[in-house]
């Protein structure tokens, strides 16, 4: 089973008690958050198919397969 499968009855639950918020970020701070980014999906891929799939083939997860990590 994949990491993010295991949420998935969860989801509504979790998603409900979560406050996500989007905001641009300041042109100051972009680069450290493409950097971040970047760290992040590089280090979920060694844990969830899905994602590693989507970064050995170039191609950026879905909003929703990240948010699946911000609810744990």
């Amino acid at each position: 089973m994949k990491a993010s499968e295991g949420y998935t009855r969860l989801e509504p639950f979790l998603i409900s008690r979560v406050n996500i918020r989007e905001d641009e970020i300041p042109p100051e701070n972009l680069e450290l958050a493409k950097e971040k980014r970047r760290v992040l999906i590089e280090t979920l891929a060694d844990v969830d198919d899905v994602i590693a799939d989507r970064y050995l083939m170039e191609e950026e997860p879905t909003v929703r397969e990240l948010q699946v990590y911000s609810l744990l």
